[in-house]
């Protein structure tokens, strides 16, 4: 066990068992390696190096004869895992961190700490290390509760015993970590953890580690969770037939024949996965199925091994030469999914020809492994959520969709299978069965808030459970994941959201245009982009699927009332020779359902609302029938100012606040908040800007004007949306206002 020494420094820096945790070999440490790059911390776990680390040794060593140095025997390990960790939220082991709680081990600097290739624990510590950022950070030991490994990157709170009762895992963390904004908790459980095998949990704990069937798909197990999912849930979790799937096809897979739908309730899988550059074959009703790529022909036996007759494959049920059949098929996604018994998701490949983990695909993620004291130690793989964000089906902008209206999604991965219904996640590396959410069922509901509801609270939202009672961050929430995803061709940014609009529809009765929920229109208008923006020309502006970019949706700080203080605007579209206005709103008139409306006495904007619309003249003929399609008319009170910014506040980017900046208004201290990242911001300082007010909130004694930036585009006044801020002004000296001339005004936005 040469090597190892209190504190961890290193005295024999040529000693060939080390381990170094920037190259991932051998030899020497952190310190002394000639790497000259650090790598993302998220890509450790899908690397090569991890990949092909090999624990078969470690699997068949005799947990009575521990190969263990004493460094990690001092840590106390077994003592962490058979304890329950002090948190019961993720909020508060973010403060335990902050606060160097007892219970976090230390384990030393990313430069200088000794690991060892003859030491088990020490192989595992590498292995659930991330790629570290500098040699200064500090590597971390976490307790922490297993349910968070499936419960999201949100967390539950165990606020009961019986949820208390769950086993603890130990994860790893490095502090600190500037270069990310994700919390430490999330990104510490994104990685691998190590917890004690079920059977040797004391009697009362449960869901503690299971070991991963390394060669090939557990079939049994699956079955189980399908099985369990059918008898214990809803009928959220239950595929749905519509009348739109008799007009879709699907693979026999006893025949290879490509036929209808059978036309009634049958059990069929369908599959989500990455095309690739794979050449794309064409197939018709009738047509037998032969030459496809591994990917596909590896759901076909999956399927038969499942026991269904049945698959859906995208470029295998639709004939891709078809335009009119694709346009037609791609309005009943939301069908084809919500009818699927399970979606198998294969979401390690880059390409259709990888094939699936464990069947055609063999170069999968060994499970890792160590004992201690006789007791055994196994990995738990990284989580759901870590294996969506950095894998390629995760990027891919039609694979969103298709996991959201899914009611049970399997995701086969180079590390393990995941099973997510619309109740609860299950994952291959932890045994569910004496799981307390796991053994909950609709019986067992004493609330009045809904099944799927309720298990979101007991088990968490999981990777695409999010559920949310207000309509705008129910529609909100989902944009915002969707918009960070690629699309091979910018026509597609609505077409493969298609069926999640249509999924909103009983939210929003009225539909949508471009994306935009019109009973919610103002706020939506309000969406915000992540970075700097790439234009889609086949859009308009004003809808965040004309951009290529993650965006966050626009939203009122307090979502039950959000037009407390109404604007005067109108919004209309373009119908035939006539304008149709689909959104209304003025202050003083309160709009249905969205509560409360506030007047306010001698208001600037009220007064500007009196006025006659300055651009009143509009002549629908003076467009093109392509670019009435685009235009949105609104009639609302615009600001024309120029913006200082040589007083920031404050950059605080984990709370969404991009920039805090102080203006004065006249003699008024004022504020300007920007959350959004696009180009006009570097701008604003050059000359006067103009602006349309769309909303307006209350926060904390100021009046919160969200505005949106707006510029001419041509000679015939179309103008094009630019950024949006919050202008923050005293509740009190709300007269100021004058000073920046609100105008009602008409503008044609594009």
């Amino acid at each position: 066990m040469g090597g190892f020494i209190q504190g961890g420094q290193n005295t024999t820096p040529s000693n060939p068992k080390l381990l170094c945790l920037w190259c991932r070999g051998t030899g020497h440490v952190v310190n002394d390696c000639k790497s000259t790059r650090w790598r993302p911390e998220n890509d450790w776990m899908s690397s090569k190096a991890r990949q092909q680390m090999d624990f078969t040794a470690a699997w068949n060593h005799s947990s009575n004869q521990p190969l263990i140095c004493q460094r990690c025997l001092d840590l106390d390990l077994l003592g962490l895992l058979n304890s329950y960790p002090p948190w019961t939220t993720q909020v508060q082991l973010s403060d335990a961190i902050k606060e160097r709680h007892k219970c976090i081990r230390r384990l030393g600097k990313v430069g200088t700490i000794i690991l060892q290739n003859d030491c088990q624990l020490c192989i595992c510590l590498f292995a659930m290390t991330p790629y570290a950022s500098s040699a200064d950070q500090e590597i971390l030991f976490l307790p922490d509760w297993t349910i968070v490994r499936i419960s999201g990157e949100t967390g539950i709170v165990l606020d009961s015993e019986e949820q208390r009762q769950y086993a603890t895992c130990l994860v790893i963390a490095l502090d600190p970590n500037p270069s990310i904004t994700i919390s430490t908790p999330v990104l510490a459980h994104r990685s691998d953890a190590l917890c004690l095998l079920e059977s040797n949990l004391e009697s009362q704990r449960t869901l503690g580690g299971r070991r991963i069937k390394q060669d090939e798909i557990d079939f049994s197990i699956i079955k189980e969770w399908l099985f369990t999912c059918a008898q214990r849930h809803d009928s959220g979790c239950r595929p749905l037939f519509t009348g739109e799937l008799q007009d879709v096809h699907l693979i026999d897979v006893e025949s290879r024949l490509i036929v209808n739908h059978p036309g009634h309730e049958c059990d069929y899988v369908a599959l989500s996965y990455v095309w690739g550059e794979v050449a794309q074959q064409r197939y018709r009703l009738g047509d037998r199925v032969k030459d496809i790529p591994r990917t596909l022909e590896d759901s076909i036996l999956f399927t038969k091994k499942l026991g269904k007759r049945y698959l859906w494959v995208d470029s295998v049920c639709i004939d891709q030469g078809d335009h009119a059949e694709k346009e037609d098929q791609i309005q009943r996604m939301r069908s084809v999914y919500r009818g699927a018994y399970v979606t198998v998701i294969a979401i390690s490949g880059h390409s259709a020809n990888v094939g699936l983990p464990k069947m055609s695909h063999k170069g999968v993620c060994q499970q890792m492994t160590c004992c201690i004291n006789g007791q055994r130690l196994v990995g738990l793989m990284p989580t759901l959520s870590q294996q969506v964000w950095v894998n390629p089906w995760g990027q891919r902008g039609w694979t969103f969709q298709e996991a959201r209206l899914s009611p049970r999604c399997l995701f086969l991965s180079d590390h393990q299978l995941y099973f997510e219904c619309k109740a609860l996640q299950w994952v291959e590396s932890l045994d569910y069965r004496r799981s307390w959410a796991h053994t909950l069922s609709v019986a067992s509901n004493p609330t009045t808030s809904g099944f799927e509801t309720w298990m979101i609270k007991e088990g968490g939202s999981g990777c695409f459970r999010h559920s949310d009672s207000r309509r705008l961050a129910n529609y909100g929430y989902p944009v915002n994941m969707y918009t960070q995803r690629r699309l091979k061709y910018a026509a597609d940014a609505l077409n493969a959201f298609t069926g999640m609009l249509q999924a909103f529809t009983d939210m929003y009765p009225k539909g949508f245009i471009q994306g935009l929920p019109i009973e919610d229109l103002d706020w939506a208008m309000l969406w915000r982009s992540h970075n700097p923006s790439k234009r889609r020309v086949e859009f308009p502006s004003w809808t965040w699927a004309g951009w290529e970019g993650g965006v966050w949706h626009g939203q009122p700080l307090d979502h039950t009332k959000t037009r407390r203080f109404p604007v005067p605007l109108d919004i209309h579209l373009v119908r035939g020779s006539r304008l149709e206005c689909i959104f209304h709103t003025k202050p003083g008139e309160a709009v249905h359902g969205t509560g409360v409306c506030f007047a306010i006495q001698n208001d600037p904007i009220d007064r500007a609302a009196q006025q006659r619309l300055s651009d009143s003249v509009f002549r629908i003929d003076d467009y093109t029938a392509g670019l009435q399609s685009k235009l949105l008319v609104i009639d609302a009170v615009c600001f024309h100012f120029m913006l200082d910014f040589g007083k920031p506040r404050h950059r605080v980017r984990e709370k969404g606040v991009l920039g805090l900046f102080e203006v004065s208004v006249g003699k008024t201290t004022c504020f300007i908040k920007i959350q959004s990242t696009d180009g006009e911001i570097s701008k604003f300082q050059e000359t006067k800007k103009s602006f349309i007010l769309i909303a307006r909130d209350h926060a904390k004694g100021f009046i919160a004007h969200h505005l949106l930036l707006f510029y001419c585009s041509d000679h015939r006044g179309i103008v094009k949306r630019g950024t949006v801020l919050e202008l923050l002004v005293p509740l009190d000296e709300l007269d100021i206002l004058d000073e920046l001339m609100p105008t009602r005004r008409r503008i044609a936005l594009m």
